[in-house]
């Protein structure tokens, strides 16, 4: 019996490992075959695209309109990048986007970019030659759009700066060598020298960048619905006759050269040209002990609450208020799912820095405090206690590092009726720029505390009660039982 015993036990345990192995080996099987699916390169497909350089109030965003995309959005009286060409394009399912293969195929397109509206042509546009002149370097965010003659007239005159450039570098490398032999001689002989031999000074290249022209349509236009469609240019072949050929004793190529797939798509797309619907001046407030953790104020005349003294860094931006569905759209076109759902709704978006207004801070409508935008850098604190602290910065001291951000440094001590507001170097207040502070009571907000505890210590008052009357009644039973 005992053996019949163990040889079940043993046939379980086959079992039981065995389903183990077919269990791992399924969910080894679907890990990899999903690793593959994964990986797997997407299906392409040719297809008549939409290049697009869009303004969205402060610079240019790149995107594109391919075939399944209908409609493109963008900003009225601006001027809008819009180049027609034929890619390979590709729905990358991770990310929920359409892409294009660009590296792989591109093609421009030439030809004239029609708008209509209500079946009447509103304007026929040739393309034009542009550049985008970045004034802080390529890898700012500011950036001038230049187009026609200009353009070109910008690129020449930074190409000539940075030939220029490259030339002082040539030469700087000559000098620096030959200052390296003049130590050389100098630290063997000092004596024959006046002087220490002096360093050459290393050139600085251009600050600003000038892209290389191109061409592209332009689209300038107000407010309203549209049809946008392009009328390609196509080139005439020249056809010759077979006989000619022979006439003239040529070789007849019989190598046939592989056609283009043929693009699919039309270029007729709906084209939205929404504005803004209002404007003001938002903060983003930094906070001296938490300044990783800013927060904003984007609504005009919202109020800020403030307990105590505190010292804050505020950046003031120009801001406009769009439609959330058109402003997404507009950055983010190649995604189809980007706005979904929000056609009624209304978001602040912060445009451009006024670091170049004073801010003032009120009490009962008199000015107390003028603050002017400086820069600062954030310091970490020696030692190991982790740390850190906010220091305005000195270009002299700290010409080797770059500023942290740039600000209004205010010192408010929280009191009834107080206000900030920006005005001008003239004095003038900055419409929409104001917002109220509002001091919170900490007595007041303790007292909120004490509140909010009452109700729970009735209940563990309650919890007590009932339990020493349970207790009682066992006593009492106990005794009773005792006694019989």
């Amino acid at each position: 019996m005992k053996m019949k015993t163990y040889m079940n036990m043993d046939k379980g345990m086959n079992i039981k490992g065995t389903g183990l192995i077919l269990l791992a080996s399924i969910l080894l099987f679907v890990v990899v075959s999903g690793s593959i699916a994964a990986a797997a390169e997407p299906p392409k497909e040719r297809q008549r695209v939409y290049g697009l350089n869009l303004f969205d109030g402060s610079t240019y965003q790149s995107t594109f309109c391919p075939r399944a995309i209908d409609t493109i959005y963008m900003m009225a009286g601006k001027d809008n990048l819009v180049n027609p060409l034929v890619t390979d394009v590709y729905y990358w399912p991770i990310t929920q986007e359409y892409m294009g293969s660009w590296f792989d195929y591109k093609k421009d397109l030439k030809g004239e970019l029609e708008i209509w509206q209500g079946g009447k042509k509103v304007v026929s546009i040739s393309p034009v030659k542009y550049v985008f002149y970045y004034p802080k370097g390529p890898y700012d965010t500011e950036m001038k759009l230049i187009v026609g003659t200009e353009a070109e007239a910008s690129y020449n005159k930074y190409k000539a700066e940075i030939d220029k450039y490259y030339k002082k570098v040539m030469d700087y490398y000559d000098q620096q060598s030959k200052y390296q032999e003049a130590i050389s001689e100098y630290i063997k002989n000092p004596k024959k020298f006046k002087s220490i031999p002096k360093a050459p000074e290393q050139p600085v290249p251009p600050r600003y960048y000038v892209t290389e022209p191109q061409e592209t349509y332009i689209v300038n236009l107000p407010v309203g619905t549209y049809e946008m469609q392009f009328i390609e240019h196509k080139a005439e072949e020249k056809k010759e006759s077979a006989g000619s050929d022979k006439d003239k004793g040529e070789a007849k190529d019989t190598k046939e050269e592989k056609p283009e797939p043929e693009p699919k798509g039309s270029f007729k797309k709906k084209l939205v040209v929404f504005a803004a619907r209002r404007h003001g001046m938002g903060y983003e407030i930094i906070p001296e002990e938490k300044w990783t953790m800013p927060s904003k104020t984007d609504e005009p005349k919202e109020t800020m609450y403030m307990q105590g003294k505190r010292t804050l860094f505020l950046k003031a931006f120009e801001e406009a208020e769009y439609n959330e569905l058109y402003y997404t759209k507009l950055t983010k076109l190649q995604f189809p799912l980007a706005g979904r759902g929000r056609e009624n709704n209304w978001i602040w978006v912060h445009h451009k820095d006024r670091n170049d207004l004073k801010l003032q801070i009120l009490q009962n409508g008199k000015v107390i405090s003028t603050v002017e935008s400086k820069p600062y850098r954030v310091e970490q604190t020696p030692g190991y206690a982790l740390g850190y602290k906010i220091v305005e910065y000195d270009p002299k001291k700290d010409k080797d590092r770059q500023p942290s951000f740039e600000a209004y440094k205010v010192e408010v001590d929280a009191r009834s009726n107080m206000q900030i507001r920006m005005v001008d170097k003239d004095g003038r207040v900055i419409a929409e720029s104001v917002r109220g502070i509002r001091a919170i009571n900490e007595r007041a907000a303790k007292s909120l505390y004490i509140v909010s505890v009452i109700p729970i210590l009735l209940g563990l008052a309650v919890i007590f009660w009932r339990r020493s009357l349970g207790a009682k009644s066992k006593a009492s039973q106990g005794l009773s039982a005792a006694a019989r």
